[in-house]
């Protein structure tokens, strides 16, 4: 059996982080079995899962550039305890990408780094990160992305595996009677629903969010702001709700484990983020045949159909919200025949996964 180990900063229900699981559970266990690096001492959404698949869940502290040699440290011991069991470490967590690959180069283990961003952000955060990825491209390690803009933001001119962020794509087939009897539930009937799904963090915008449903519910009174994830930011956004007065038509459902039914409830989706390295969500909105507004700095690689607008955001919530409103009439019907045809079906995905790692451990 090849024992692969999976780096992440945690194992909650993120994009790269459910692409990985969806893999998991479609992949041969006989042959490859998952265990997975955590940076985290918290209990995450997906632990129990991989407990129950035959995985193991390593901890480690979240790295800093205080306890930059504790961590180094730490790092070495977990290898050197696993020098064994580990053929490859495929690594999602791009921050500590070169960190990994010093403590790996004496070792007979592959290195995978996937790059799921195509921006660090522009804070200080950001140009601690840029500093840290910097020479990452240099490393002699295999080098995965999930979108061709995503690549060049972390390896430069240096090639790349474009490794498309795949979904079960008969998860999200359309379904009107659904859409029906979860709008009854969530007493959305004679609702305009806009729908955001994704972690309430910097990078999604969410403050922007919320000016283009303020605006956007002057123009419809009858709108509902439905948003699916938890963040670092959420008490800031819920206090931004309140402030505007929008309490009873912003509806926060938290982490949840049916995106895929939840998104029948919706009526058109919208994706303001600063930066993505493809956005997966925007992949199971497009199966569903939900149309998307999205910011334009997200690839273009995104728009697999037709049914995904880029709008800039310098061009202003009440400009989004005028756009959104005139973007509500379209034919509702789900697209997972185009989304399987052009790469993005993970079950394909899985097999050539599995492949990929069988052939890399023989590789001399």
């Amino acid at each position: 059996m090849i024992r692969v180990l999976q780096v992440f900063g945690r194992m909650d229900r993120g994009g790269s982080e459910t692409l990985m699981m969806e893999i998991y559970r479609n992949i041969d266990r006989k042959k490859i079995q998952f265990d997975f690096l955590v940076h985290t001492n918290e209990k995450c959404a997906y632990d129990e899962e991989i407990l129950s698949l035959g995985g193991r869940i390593i901890r480690a502290p979240r790295y800093n550039i205080f306890n930059h040699f504790f961590y180094i440290k730490i790092l070495k011991n977990i290898f050197q305890k696993n020098e064994n069991n580990w053929k490859i470490v495929h690594n999602h967590y791009y921050t500590i990408s070169s960190l990994i690959f010093k403590v790996l180069k004496d070792k007979n283990i592959k290195y995978i780094v996937h790059s799921h961003n195509a921006s660090v952000g522009y804070n200080i955060t950001g140009l601690i990160r840029s500093l840290m990825v910097k020479d990452i491209k240099n490393c002699d390690c295999i080098k995965f992305a999930c979108s061709k803009k995503a690549g060049e933001f972390l390896f430069k001119d240096k090639s790349f595996f474009l490794f498309n962020n795949s979904i079960d794509v008969k998860k999200f087939i359309f379904d009107p009677m659904l859409r029906n009897k979860l709008r009854k539930e969530l007493n959305l009937e004679g609702k305009i629903v806009i729908g955001h799904v994704g972690s309430i963090f910097y990078p999604k915008n969410h403050s922007f969010l919320i000016d283009i449903f303020y605006e956007f519910q002057k123009l419809k009174k009858d709108s509902i702001l439905i948003l699916v994830g938890k963040g670092d930011m959420e008490r800031r956004i819920r206090r931004k709700v309140k402030n505007l007065n929008l309490e009873k038509k912003v509806i926060f459902l938290g982490v949840r484990n049916d995106v895929n039914r939840i998104l029948n409830s919706f009526d058109i989706f919208v994706f303001p983020s600063l930066y993505e390295g493809l956005g997966i969500v925007l992949v199971e909105s497009q199966a569903n045949g939900l149309k998307s507004i999205v910011s334009d700095r997200i690839t273009k690689e995104v728009r697999i159909t037709e049914l995904v607008d880029f709008l800039p955001l310098e061009m202003g919530a009440e400009y989004w919200a005028k756009y959104i409103l005139n973007s509500l009439d379209y034919e509702r019907k789900d697209r997972i025949d185009e989304l399987t045809k052009a790469g993005y079906d993970v079950l394909e995905n899985t097999r050539w996964l599995e492949k990929f790692y069988e052939e890399l451990i023989t590789k001399k």
